[in-house]
């Protein structure tokens, strides 16, 4: 088996290697030196699966890269991402490391990031944001950890929002539609004070 040419990619800032069965091998300029690649040479197996690997490398930092750059993501949703292209578990992780380094990977910052928003412009319950930071593999440790800031009240007001959202100026006198309301609020992760202290003000 030998290489048949060796293309630069511009884009991708990386090398393409053709061997004659036309298996094509996305490589660094580090491993394109290191192993002295040429059109003709001869590929041995050792060579061949470092090219393998390289590859795999490359195209898992390359879905990881477009998966990101969309939006911020956990370590556990790019994780979820990669095995969805890849069973090669060594380049999922030399990825998620790769990226942890340059600071793209920060599940602290995103959970930070997640409840400002959830909390000040979304109104969901501290509950119900630590469950969805939960299903995106955030640890309950960090989630509580910046939930905390955020005391009782602003809970009330947000409780206050939704309950208004849906049913503002809804008569609250009859039993079985004050339980109604009890339930929508406690689906959506209120506490029981919280509920109560709504429905009595309103």
């Amino acid at each position: 088996m030998y290489i048949k040419n060796i293309n630069f990619n511009e884009k991708k800032n990386l090398f393409i290697v053709t061997l004659d069965d036309n298996t094509k091998f996305n490589i660094s300029y580090e491993l394109y030196e290191k192993l002295n690649l040429a059109p003709n040479h001869d590929i041995n197996e050792k060579e061949y699966n470092l090219l393998d690997e390289e590859d795999n490398y490359q195209c898992c930092k390359y879905i990881a890269e477009n998966f990101i750059n969309y939006k911020m993501r956990t370590e556990f949703e790019i994780h979820r991402k990669l095995t969805q292209s890849t069973k090669n578990s060594a380049s999922i992780n030399k990825v998620i490391q790769y990226y942890k380094k340059l600071d793209l990977i920060n599940d602290e910052r995103y959970a930070e990031e997640y409840i400002k928003q959830n909390i000040t412009y979304r109104y969901l319950s501290k509950k119900m944001i630590e469950f969805k930071l939960k299903e995106k593999g955030i640890d309950s440790k960090i989630s509580k950890k910046y939930l905390n800031e955020y005391d009782n009240e602003i809970e009330y007001k947000n409780a206050l929002n939704v309950f208004n959202k849906k049913y503002k100026n809804e008569d609250l006198s009859d039993y079985k539609i004050k339980q109604k309301y009890f339930r929508f609020l406690s689906s959506k992760g209120f506490d029981f004070s919280i509920i109560n202290r709504i429905l009595k003000d309103e």
